[in-house]
């Protein structure tokens, strides 16, 4: 599991430059008054005096774009996205309209378009750390590792204290079975951000899988000490408890992740088969 790096851009303060026009039945006014209602929560004021600014000037890039950013904070992906291309359309080099565009295609799990987007934004600003990330992200999903592992190392030689980087290759090393690139990776991304459940979880999943099962508990316990909810941590520990003979503990924790996500029913079966050769294999070796 990764996370997306949201860097959702609201330009409101450049409202009186960007839009002339002073009075309040102005477009700057409904473009103020709408910047004002989004920071208060009021997203469908905001979308709504967004609109009226727009009658008023249907050339404004910015008013586009921070519609599509109330949109996007309402889960309407489709009608983000069509106002971040308008946005792109008037001013191509608007780099945060690509990259918010980038984002609400990689939330419908468009990876190819998302991927487009996001090298616009790298084509746009070389030095775009985030975008790096994403792309990241999208490659990954499609398990393209070799490509996810380059944009990651790239946004971390942007961006040396950014956790996500070192974090989200280091579960790509993980995915890949190079489990000393991935501990490295991930204790790195827990000095940067020790509030960060994720690299926790992952490097348990590493401690684990190096048969360093205390470690591995310890961590999957502080995943889950950040994040009470982190249904993956109780699986995680779970599968250790049972690789260390604990099974009223692994069951305790089985039944605490699927309450929490009951598309894990899969998972836990397929880990308990995994750990019952795991073990059986340990008894023949002993023998």
């Amino acid at each position: 599991m990764k996370r997306l790096s949201v860097c959702v851009f609201l330009l409101c303060t450049l409202t009186v430059s960007v839009i002339q026009a002073k009075d309040s039945n102005s477009a700057a006014g409904y473009f103020s008054r709408a910047a004002e209602r989004f920071a208060k929560g009021d997203v469908d004021g905001a979308i709504a005096d967004y609109n009226i600014a727009l009658m008023f000037d249907s050339t404004c890039a910015l008013a586009y774009h921070n519609r599509g950013i109330a949109e996007q904070t309402k889960g309407d992906l489709g009608k983000a996205i069509a106002d971040y291309s308008r946005a792109g359309e008037i001013d191509p080099r608007f780099v945060e309209a690509f990259y918010n565009r980038g984002n609400a295609q990689y939330g419908l799990h468009h990876l190819d378009e998302a991927a487009a987007d996001y090298s616009k934004v790298i084509e746009l600003n070389p030095r775009f750390a985030a975008a790096y990330i994403n792309r990241g992200n999208a490659r990954k999903d499609k398990m393209d590792w070799e490509g996810a592992i380059s944009d990651y190392t790239q946004a971390i030689s942007i961006a040396p204290r950014l956790a996500e980087g070192y974090s989200n290759r280091g579960s790509v090393y993980l995915e890949l079975g190079e489990l000393d690139s991935a501990l490295a990776d991930l204790t790195k991304a827990i000095q940067i951000n020790p509030l960060a459940a994720e690299p926790f979880q992952n490097r348990g999943v590493a401690l684990r899988k190096k048969g360093r099962w205390a470690e591995a508990i310890r961590d999957f316990e502080r995943a889950l000490a950040i994040n009470p909810r982190f249904a993956m941590a109780y699986l995680g520990r779970g599968l250790t408890h049972l690789l260390r003979g604990k099974t009223v503990d692994a069951e305790r924790d089985f039944e605490a992740s699927l309450k929490l996500d009951a598309r894990l029913k899969t998972l836990i079966e397929q880990g308990k088969r995994e750990m019952t050769l795991q073990t059986d294999s340990r008894g023949l070796d002993s023998q």
